[in-house]
């Protein structure tokens, strides 16, 4: 990678600032100035460039940290990459628009060298070889040591340092409470307890003999306890069975004393118990048929009939029940023909005051006519469809004549000038022949406003 140009656009005591490094050919660039004139500046622009502005940063002095801005043009691998950098934590990244971008072009062009590594290697500045000469002069960690400091890396000394901590931390001669004092501290107790847990051969063998012999012991006793446990539960069956037994004998005794008893089929109970249903029922059925009889003949006794209906035929009683059958029809149609008659009474006086007439359905003999006003009205509605008839004739006779007219204009204007006098004679003569189509239109206008006004008339 290959720096090109740096732009100071708002950064420290800069505004607008270019440093340009875009010289061809094998060349060394070397910015020089007086003090405070801005070079370690710079370089705290190019680290701020490629990795970004730090959090807490002393070139906020002149510019508000929010408007902190660093530009530069890069090269890598002939490819160039021209951007902005802001102060802020996410999407610092700007493009020569001042849009966001991704600063994945950019880590590849760094090779994955961190800020740290870049400020090792490339940024020394006064401070820090200043810190690297006086660690040279106390001699601090030796010249070797020093060297390292001076270039800018983390110091040896310090390195040596924190290790010997750690070595410390992990075990002191003297130390009481450090990981490695507390492990050797439990190993002692492990051999300890190892010792004194120790046995001896025959102790140890009389012990296993000792063992399977409580271990058979404990086997045998298990087995006599599963024989008590299976007696046990056959005393049980035993005892619950002694009273079926008990019963049992006192059936036999029973069926001993019947003798000879002839031997039910094996349905004998399910038929006792259905006949037995059966006989129940029919004493219902008995018992209310005799309460039924009751009652009739307590109606009967009651009625009252008359001497004359003794006397009836066949037909005569056949005559009366049709009689009574349409009297009883008629009964029950008349509920839903009084609700047809009351529909047909409002709608007639609706269709009443629709006349205009204002009358009850009382009066309404009152506004029937009578036969010669019948007749007049019949002969005047036959002549108001004639009428209509010849109107309508007249009307589209009017139309046809409209239109032969219009394409008589259309026709005349259309024709050309007249390059003789004959043309024009027997043109005449021809609209001669066919009359004054204007006096006949007019004269069919007139019969339509005369038929409309008869027929009108004839309506009314």
């Amino acid at each position: 990678m290959r720096l090109l140009e740096l732009n100071l656009a708002a950064f420290g005591a800069f505004e607008g600032q270019v440093l340009d490094f875009s010289a061809s050919g094998p060349v060394v660039h070397v910015v020089y100035g007086p003090n405070e004139a801005g070079k370690s500046t710079a370089l705290r622009a190019i680290t701020g460039l490629l990795y970004g502005i730090p959090e807490r940063t002393k070139d906020a002095f002149l510019h508000k940290p929010s408007m902190l801005r660093i530009g530069g043009v890069i090269e890598h691998d002939g490819d160039r990459l021209s951007f902005l950098r802001r102060k802020g934590r996410k999407n610092t990244l700007l493009n020569v628009d001042g849009e966001a971008i991704d600063e994945a072009p950019l880590r590849r062009a760094l090779g994955g060298v961190s800020r740290e590594l870049f400020l090792t290697m490339f940024g020394l500045n006064h401070r820090t070889l200043r810190d690297g000469a006086e660690a040279l002069l106390r001699g601090e960690g030796g010249v070797g040591e020093s060297l390292f400091d001076a270039g800018g890396a983390q110091g040896i000394g310090a390195v040596l340092a924190a290790l010997r901590d750690e070595a410390e931390a992990i075990y002191k001669a003297r130390g009481q409470n450090q990981p490695l004092v507390e492990a050797f501290r439990a190993y002692k107790e492990c051999k300890t307890t190892i010792v004194t847990r120790d046995v001896e051969p025959k102790a140890w063998l009389a012990q296993q003999q000792a063992v399977e012999e409580t271990s058979a012991k404990r086997q045998q006793l298990a087995e006599l306890r599963r024989g008590l446990i299976d007696e046990r539960h056959r005393l049980g069956r035993a005892l619950r069975v002694l009273p079926i037994f008990a019963e049992r004998g006192g059936v036999m005794a029973r069926l001993a004393d019947l003798g000879d008893a002839p031997r039910l089929p094996d349905d004998a109970a399910r038929r006792r118990l259905d006949a037995a249903k059966l006989r129940d029922e029919c004493a219902r059925d008995a018992a209310r048929l005799v309460e039924e009889l009751d009652e009739l003949a307590t109606r009967r006794d009651a009625l009252e009939v008359d001497e004359g209906l003794l006397v009836l035929d066949d037909e005569q009683i056949a005559r009366m029940k049709r009689l009574l059958h349409r009297d009883r029809t008629a009964a029950a149609d008349r509920p839903k023909l009084e609700v047809k008659r009351r529909e047909q009474e409002r709608q007639a006086l609706a269709e009443l005051r629709e006349l205009g007439r204002e009358v009850s359905l009382d009066d309404v003999e009152e506004l029937r006519i009578d036969k010669a006003t019948e007749s007049r009205l019949t002969g005047l509605a036959d002549e108001h469809a004639a009428l209509r008839e010849a109107l309508e004739g007249v009307e589209r006779r009017h139309r046809e004549a409209r239109a032969r007219l219009e394409q008589a204009r259309v026709a005349l204007d259309a024709l050309p000038e007249p390059n003789e006098r004959g043309m024009l004679e027997r043109a005449v003569e021809r609209a001669r022949r066919a009359g004054d189509l204007d006096s006949r239109v007019a004269k069919a206008e007139a019969r339509v406003r005369r038929l409309r006004a008869e027929l009108q008339d004839g309506a009314e």
